[in-house]
Parts: structure tokens; C-alpha cells; sequence
């Protein structure tokens, strides 16, 4: 994967290694580009945006996300030092499954599996996918995949492309993709630059807002000579926070069935992984 930097060259940033891309028992793999005709920050936009996901991949007939992504999940958002995370909170039979995302700045996000489905318990999930997002120009842009893959997965390389590549392009007839949109339908349909003038963001957009700000801070940054959220010239690995962990219901603190108990999950779960990055102790099961 080729990367041209357009800054002055002792600016140049290291190339990001996070944390998912060394552990034991997990295959780096590149996978597929993907050219969306729309601007960048409409992608990240949805990458910040777990409504979208209860919903738009909720719809029957696709065979990608499991059913109980339908189930719509209470939700936390947090500033973390390489962006912004979502946790998601669901009940699923006697289970709590709690998903969390990665959006990294400015251009980088991170999803666990979109086929786990909250039923066996785990500490901590194998990374799934890797996103760069490359500008072309104001109005298109190219995913670049990175898919991680764990020795014990047994799906099958077709499988695996299915479920990276449906509903990311304009491959099927407008008629298929209004009956079974994905995401580029989602993003692409806004225009090839969103006139956000006609948004009216709510509660759940926070993970959008959190995204913004964090981008006009690094606009700021870089107007003043210094490195923006996202730039590490440190040694280490970069800390990340998308995972899947799925606990016994009575687990949780608070009532597993009510929703105020779950939210209050959330957020109580996103300050542990602040503080404790869940792929530090890189353990499957």
C-alpha cells in the first residue's frame, strides 16, 4: 500500500502502528480498494455513526450483518487519543454484547466483525477490518482494506470479500440498491459534497460532531505549524478501541433490562478501555 505525502518533507508523519496490527494468532491481509463518488469526511461521517448500522444494515437480504445488529443498541461516545469510539450496548438473550468502533484521525477506521452476533461470551475480539480513506479530490474518494484475520476463523475467502465488498460500490442496478441499500448508497445518495447547511443533527449524531471537532482542531493545528490529532512519532504501539466483548447479563452492573442501566453500561465500559486498551491483554474467548 503506497502512501504520497504533500506536506513539507520533516513533516512527514510515520505510518500509524496501532496496536491490531502484532498480535499473535491474527493474519494481516490487504484487501480491496473501494472508490466511493463522494468526499472523504461523508465516509467517516458513517463510520461515526452507529445509528446507521441498526438500520440501514438491519434490512433482510443482504447475508452480511447478523440479525441482532437490529437490535437498536444504547450507545456512549468518547474522545480517545487517537480519535473518537462509540460502544454500543445490547441485550441478547442472557448475554450483554458491547461493540465499539474506531474512527481515527484524520483518515483511518477500525470495525470488529460485522457477523458477531453477542452469543458466545469474550473478553476481547480479534480485529476485523482496517479502513484508510484517501481523498482523490472534493468529490471522490478510495477505501483501502486491511482485513485481519484470525488463525481460528473459519470463513472462507469468499465469504470474507462478500461481506467486505456488498453494498460498497455501484456494482448493482439502482433498482436492487433502493429495494437492499449499503453504504454507498447511504453516503453517495448525500451528494458528492453533503450540503450540511440542511443537516439537523440530534443524541445520536454525537460520534459525527465528536469527528468534526476533532477535524477542525487538526485544521487549526496544521495552520499553526503544528502536527495534527493522529500524527505519533513516539515509539510504542498506538493504542485502538474497536472490539466486541460479550459478558453473562447478570454481569453487568445495574438492571440488564432497562435501558437507562445499559447506557449507564456504556459509558462505564468506555472509560475501562480508555484506560485499559482491550488488545493490551490480547486474549481470544
Amino acid at each position: 500500500m503506497a502512501f504520497t505525502y504533500m506536506g513539507p518533507p520533516d513533516k512527514q508523519p510515520p505510518f500509524p502502528m496501532l496496536d491490531r496490527f502484532d498480535l499473535p494468532g491474527v493474519k494481516l491481509v490487504p484487501s480491496m480498494r473501494q472508490p466511493f463518488a463522494c468526499n472523504w469526511v461523508q465516509i467517516k461521517d458513517n463510520a461515526a455513526d452507529p445509528a446507521h448500522t441498526a438500520v440501514l444494515h438491519a434490512i433482510k437480504g443482504a447475508d452480511q450483518f447478523s440479525d441482532e445488529f437490529g437490535h437498536f443498541p444504547e450507545l456512549a461516545f468518547a474522545e480517545t487519543p487517537v480519535g473518537m469510539s462509540y460502544w454500543g450496548v445490547r441485550l441478547v438473550g442472557d448475554n450483554i454484547w458491547i461493540r465499539s468502533n474506531d474512527v481515527m484521525m484524520p483518515t483511518i477506521h477500525c470495525i470488529p466483525s460485522i457477523i458477531e452476533d453477542g452469543r458466545r461470551h469474550k473478553r476481547c475480539s480479534a480485529p476485523w477490518l482496517t479502513i484508510w480513506t484517501t481523498p482523490v479530490d472534493d468529490e471522490s474518494s478510495i477505501n483501502f482494506l486491511l482485513s485481519h484475520i484470525a488463525d481460528d476463523d473459519p470463513t472462507s475467502p469468499e465469504r470474507r470479500h462478500h461481506l467486505e465488498s456488498f453494498g460498497q460500490s455501484a456494482d448493482r442496478s439502482y433498482a436492487e440498491r433502493q429495494r437492499l441499500p449499503g453504504d454507498y448508497d447511504a453516503m453517495v445518495s448525500q451528494g458528492a459534497i453533503a450540503d450540511r447547511r440542511r443537516e439537523n443533527l440530534g443524541t445520536l449524531d454525537q460520534g459525527v460532531t465528536l469527528f468534526r471537532r476533532q477535524l477542525r482542531r487538526g485544521i487549526e493545528a496544521v495552520q499553526r505549524g503544528e502536527d495534527p490529532q493522529g500524527v505519533f512519532r513516539g515509539s510504542g504501539p498506538i493504542p485502538t478501541y474497536g472490539n466486541d466483548r460479550v459478558i453473562a447479563a447478570n454481569e453487568m452492573t445495574g438492571d440488564p433490562n432497562d435501558p437507562a442501566a445499559r447506557r449507564a453500561f456504556a459509558r462505564a465500559v468506555a472509560q475501562d478501555y480508555l484506560a485499559h486498551p482491550p488488545l493490551q491483554d490480547w486474549k481470544r474467548g
